[in-house]
């Protein structure tokens, strides 16, 4: 899996899948976009709020739900990602999430993904520490011993090949640093993982 930094308009950005994330509300019903979420949400002529609504989603940590933009978008497919109430993320929440996008996106087929990282969201724990945290779960989530398995089995295993985080141009140097930080533990912990299986 390749990590690169992406400067760019996220209703532009073309990719299968585009993340975004949300966070749970007053109420537990209640989902609270992030500033590009509401951005991908106008651009879709609110269709992506309405459906959230209409499916009773709530943004609890590592629920997602995955959209269709039928070409209205530079995505093929939004996936929102919750995160739980702001005030109660912690930063092994926010791995688990991104594991979650992993494996949301493995089950999808998708080979190329864009995460946008809100202001919000790298505010919350330092922009390194937010994209080393983002970067180490999907590592986490995409993982799959196959080394003993079947030529058809590892056949059907599919791997996400490229991850964009999608960031404002102001961030680029520090969300590298959390990327370069991220690949290392994240390799580190699945090569451990193949020594003990």
């Amino acid at each position: 899996m390749k990590f690169q930094a992406k400067p760019t308009d996220p209703t532009k950005f073309e990719t299968d899948l585009l993340v975004v994330f949300a966070f749970t509300g007053k109420k537990t019903e209640e989902v609270v976009f992030t500033a590009e979420a509401r951005i991908i949400d106008k651009a879709l002529d609110g269709g992506l709020f309405d459906t959230l609504a209409s499916e009773k989603f709530e943004a609890g940590v590592g629920k997602t739900f995955l959209l269709h933009t039928r070409e209205s978008l530079g995505a093929k497919r939004i996936l929102v990602a919750g995160l739980g109430p702001a005030k109660e993320l912690t930063a092994h929440d926010l791995q688990e999430v991104a594991a979650s996008i992993a494996r949301r996106a493995k089950a999808s087929a998708v080979k190329h993904v864009g995460v946008v990282l809100s202001g919000e969201l790298l505010d919350l724990f330092g922009t390194k520490e937010t994209t080393q945290r983002v970067v180490e779960g999907m590592f986490l989530g995409s993982y799959t011993f196959l080394r003993h398995k079947g030529e058809e089995i590892r056949n059907k295993d599919h791997v996400v090949e490229e991850v964009a985080l999608v960031v404002t141009a102001g961030r680029l140097d520090a969300v590298s640093e959390g990327i370069t930080d991220g690949v290392t533990i994240g390799s580190a912990v699945t090569f451990a993982r193949d020594l003990v299986n």
